[in-house]
């Protein structure tokens, strides 16, 4: 039966379920809810108390019955709301439970009970110490004794409390929650108080200390933690009327960009206020901060109207204060609303004198991004140098002016900063005064219509020699590069930065995980992160596929809300379902990830658009046509008249050559010639469809428009001239024009000397023109171009040796032909070694002699008739290998 009346009282841990979906909240369906839950929990705690009575009716001299009942009692009228000064609640509590101490006086733990449900301050601490008395080591006592003093004003005590408690049973929960409220008198930073209260949250999962723990996390920068997260929503299922515990789950969503999420909870919490037993002054303070936080959440989300009209309510009320007043201007800029929005700027501007120096800096740098964005840089400046000196103090106001100073071509703000960065004295704030000078440099070197990237990026790389552990500045200059569309950026990017083993925290432009996913997907056009399905020819190292989408999986698992980062992870398993030939698990998985996508709105309408683009590219290749033009049709849709629509016309494009709808498919290349991009790749594969469906109208305007999108760096505009010549040879050659097709080749490898591949397709043209009976001059230049391509190649190269046998067999040369057929075998993975190959290591094996050495000879391995036969169960659809096999069984 005790059993029974525990399994009862632990009922009190009844969640509540927010029913409420809407961001508009019905105040009497909200108080209805929290009616409901109290009831269903107070009846499990009143239910709990008769099986308890009963219990003790039977065995009376029961003393821990007594005290089951004293904390039964205690928590019904919790739940009642009812005053413990009351006469019959304070005699009925405290009497059950000195029945208890009637049975037995020295057992310290219901003295700790007595000190719990009595609400007279000298009992307790009689109480407690009475049970430190028979037990000095009853580290419960000591911590509800610090939590008394601590309500009594007495943090000395308090402190010395939880120390003693936490030093006797560090699986206290109380004790670390105790000593990050004690934080302000022990010295404690912000980090370590919170990490004591999360302490605490682990030990026990009260709600008290997980709303402590979420205003730690406000303060401290934590606010992202899942920890944190999922503190605060069990607190608000087993506390619902707790608005601190509302408006700390708002604070994160707010940190999450989930801004319908947090303006719900911010109303939550508006509710709760109304409902909850507050003074009035205490009502009005707390509704005054929520309301804020919801004008701003409002703002963020883009209702500029509902922000507008929440400060319009607080200034009504008398409670805009100044955090209030920064969002009301920016409401009223996002509107239009110009003049009035540079009127509250100078409201705010009043009112600075009265503000903290951190509250200060943060309205000053508002007001003069209003006053750029709205008046220009010339007002934004000459309005500063009319504001005082003293406003103009601190490294944060420093970064303020640096940042305006950057924009200013004449630097006119130069003298109002620091000399030196070391004034700035923290190396976080140093770090990025240096980031704010090299948007300077790019501002000051480049032109109207774009950045000098390149400047920037040779300032962060001599900075980082003095800073190399700097992670704001390697992510900094890891995004230039990005930016910079050097062909070698993706490569060069992620060595720059550091992947974060805990939570990710983003510095700079981009975090590492987007600069890693970015350099992911770019990579594609530079090499082949999988040998398994293809072979790269790239020189330098490449990234390995799976690594970035498993870091990109780990991030979107840390971070599920992160529409970033599930953007980012669709793009590289496009890319990695691309080179694996579209496999059906990768299709599905990336068909479910899009539409999830798709389903939120956060992303902008350049992802939507090449969000659709990707499901297009999908249902494309699973041949499903209809879905392919709808997703194309309706990415066209998102920006219809924006140079990126090229690529939905593109899209359409390849939609309708695979149906080999040719009459819509001329529509569409008109319509990307019309359009135009800036884009390489885009061109490039237009120019394969021109050739592949004879789609050219007598001018070469595709190969005008590709020449006007080279970039500045010379090194990228040779490649790119050189990947123009590999198409444009792939494109003669489906005309049978191999003598076009050659020398489109030479000029490429002209331009780009280190390019194996480039190599490796002249050579083969050069052989075809020699079987053509061209002349035998192509053969010897097959030959030197062939062992270009073997010499250049970073990785061993599949076909090069095979085709370089042919030409030493055709010139004669025996050794050669046996030792680049040898060096073939080797250049191919195990698992993808074509029945071909097999065949010619029997034609080699015939030719070898009986007392090679099988170390060196690896067509020894085996007799002849064996390596016909590994060709045949490879390819058996082949007459020549069966023609050769009844020659070899004869």
């Amino acid at each position: 039966m005790h059993l029974h009346q525990n399994m009862i009282a632990y009922a009190k841990c009844l969640p509540w379920e927010n029913k409420i979906t809407s961001t508009h909240i019905d105040e009497g369906a909200f108080k209805a809810s929290i009616i409901d839950w109290k009831n269903r929990c107070l009846s499990a705690a009143k239910n709990a108390r008769l099986l308890y009575q009963r219990a003790l009716h039977l065995t009376p001299w029961q003393s821990n019955i007594y005290a089951d009942i004293a904390i039964t009692i205690d928590l019904i009228y919790s739940l009642l709301e009812r005053e413990k000064t009351d006469h019959d609640t304070r005699q009925l509590s405290e009497r059950m439970s000195l029945g208890s101490l009637m049975f037995e006086g020295v057992n310290c733990d219901f003295w700790v009970i007595l000190a719990c449900v009595t609400n007279d301050y000298a009992l307790k601490q009689h109480a407690l110490i009475r049970g430190l008395q028979l037990d000095n080591s009853l580290a419960v006592s000591w911590a509800y004794l610090g939590k008394l003093y601590m309500k009594l004003g007495e943090n000395h005590l308090a402190t010395q409390s939880f120390d003693r408690a936490r030093s006797l049973d560090p699986s206290l929960a109380l004790p670390w929650a105790g000593m990050s409220v004690a934080s302000h008198d022990r010295n404690y930073s912000l980090s370590e108080a919170y990490e004591s209260c999360l302490r605490a949250v682990q030990i026990m999962p009260l709600a008290e200390f997980q709303i402590g723990l979420g205003m730690l996390a406000a303060v401290s920068g934590h606010l992202l933690s899942p920890q944190v997260f999922s503190a605060i929503r069990h607190s608000i299922q087993r506390s619902p009327y707790y608005p601190e515990s509302h408006n700390v789950h708002g604070l994160i969503c707010e940190a999450r960009s989930d801004y319908q999420s947090a303006i719900s909870a911010y109303r939550l919490a508006r509710s709760a206020l109304r409902i909850a037993s507050l003074s009035k002054d205490s009502a009005k303070h707390c509704l005054t901060d929520v309301s804020v936080n919801l004008a701003r959440a409002l703002c963020q989300a883009g209702l500029m109207l509902d922000a507008e009209q929440e400060c319009e309510a607080l200034n009504k009320d008398g409670m805009l204060n100044c955090k209030g007043l920064q969002i009301y201007a920016v409401a009223l800029w996002k509107l239009g609303k110009n003049d009035q929005s540079l009127h509250v700027a100078r409201n705010l501007a009043k009112n600075v004198s009265t503000m903290e120096e951190s509250s200060c800096t943060a309205a000053i740098g508002l007001i003069c991004q209003l006053i750029y964005r709205i008046s220009g840089l010339e007002s934004a400046i000459s309005t500063i140098l009319k504001l005082p000196r003293e406003y103009l103090n601190g490294a944060k106001m420093s970064l303020i002016l640096s940042t305006i100073n950057a924009l200013d071509p004449n630097n006119r703000l130069q003298l109002l900063l620091p000399t030196s960065l070391s004034s700035f004295g923290a190396y976080d704030l140093i770090v990025e005064m240096h980031t704010i000078t090299a948007t300077n440099k790019m501002i000051q070197n480049g032109s109207e219509q774009s950045l000098d990237i390149h400047s920037g990026i040779k300032y962060l790389k001599k900075v980082l020699r003095l800073y190399p552990d700097s992670k704001l500045l390697r992510n900094h200059l890891g995004s230039l590069i990005l930016y910079s569309g050097d062909w070698l950026a993706s490569h060069i990017a992620p060595r720059c930065t550091v992947l974060p083993t805990g939570y990710p925290v983003r510095t700079g432009l981009k975090s590492p995980f987007e600069i890693h996913g970015g350099a992911g997907v770019s990579c594609y056009a530079s090499c082949v992160t999988r040998p398994k399905f293809s072979f790269p020819a790239c020189r330098c190292q490449p990234m390995h596929g799976s690594t970035v989408t498993d870091h990109l999986q780990k991030w979107l698992h840390q971070e599920p809300w992160n529409h970033e980062a599930r953007y980012l992870l669709i793009l590289n398993l496009l890319q990695r379902a691309r080179e694996e030939k579209f496999p059906s698990h990768l299709c599905i998985g990336l068909k479910r990830l899009i539409s999830i996508a798709l389903s939120m709105i956060n992303e902008t309408k350049y992802q939507r658009f090449l969000l659709l683009l990707s499901a297009s590219e999908i249902s494309l290749q699973c041949q499903d046509y209809s879905d392919c033009t709808n997703y194309a049709a309706t990415a066209l849709e998102l920006l219809p008249s924006n140079d990126n629509s090229f690529f939905a016309h593109l899209q359409l494009c390849r939609a309708y050559a695979a149906q080999e709808d040719l009459e819509n498919l001329r529509n569409e290349y008109m319509n990307c010639l019309k359009f135009n991009t800036v884009n390489q790749i885009g061109w490039l594969s237009l120019k394969y469809l021109e050739s592949r469906y004879k789609l050219q109208n007598g001018c070469n305007t595709v190969d005008v428009n590709y020449k006007m999108c080279f970039t500045s760096e010379l090194s990228s505009s040779n490649m790119w001239v050189a990947v123009f010549g590999l198409v444009s040879a792939l494109c003669f050659i489906w005309d049978n024009d191999f003598i076009s097709a050659e020398q489109a080749l030479a000029h490429a490898c002209s331009i780009s000397k280190e390019e194996s591949c480039l190599f490796f397709a002249l050579g083969a043209v050069c052989m075809e023109l020699a079987r053509q009976q061209m002349g035998l001059q192509f053969l010897s230049r097959a030959m030197q171009h062939l062992i270009k391509a073997q010499e250049t190649s970073p990785f061993p190269l599949p076909i090069v040796s095979a085709l370089l046998a042919q030409v030493e067999g055709s010139l004669g040369s025996k050794a050669k032909w046996e030792r680049n057929l040898r060096l073939e075998w080797f250049s191919w993975p195990a698992e993808m070694r074509p029945a071909e190959l097999y065949f010619q290591m029997h034609i080699l094996a015939r030719q070898s002699t009986a007392a090679c050495d099988p170390q060196t000879n690896i067509e020894s391995y085996q007799s002849p008739l064996r390596w016909v036969l590994r060709a045949l169960h490879l390819n058996p659809s082949c007459l020549r290998y069966w023609k050769v096999l009844q020659k070899l069984t004869d």
